[in-house]
């Protein structure tokens, strides 16, 4: 199956963030909270929620919960 430029750009967007490489990172891991990731990552509740919500959860590549 292959992927268009427009799919691909996305993808790097994705990942071209150093707080959502980080947050991926950490889930790959294991499942957490927004706590445990706002305090691992010296962030705040909302930075790492707007991350989730609005670049991650919309990812057809990511599963959320």
């Amino acid at each position: 199956m292959m992927i268009s430029i427009e799919e691909m750009a996305e993808q790097f967007k994705l990942l071209g963030d150093k707080t959502r490489l980080r947050i991926v990172s950490l889930l790959s891991q294991q499942q957490m909270c927004v706590c445990h990731l706002f305090e691992l990552l010296q962030t705040t509740q909302p930075n790492i929620t707007q991350h989730l919500s609005r670049r991650l959860c919309h990812n057809p590549l990511w599963a959320c919960r």
